[in-house]
């Protein structure tokens, strides 16, 4: 696996994430239990709150 890119924008460092680290990413919030497997228009947007988390926040996946 390669190592997370970063790109420098305005003196603020952004994470570039792949398809493997979002995977991992969506496998620990369901572990924890903050999203569900369902078809709810609830938990679907839990799901896009979950993964939006991950790109405002540069969070070490």
């Amino acid at each position: 696996m390669k190592k997370i890119d970063e790109r420098v924008l305005n003196n603020k460092v952004e994470k570039l994430y792949r398809l493997n680290d979002i995977s991992r990413w969506l496998s620990y919030g369901l572990k924890i239990g903050v999203i569900k497997k369902s078809d709810k228009k609830e938990d679907l947007e839990m799901l896009y709150k979950w993964i939006d988390l991950l790109g405002n926040k540069n969070i070490e996946v």
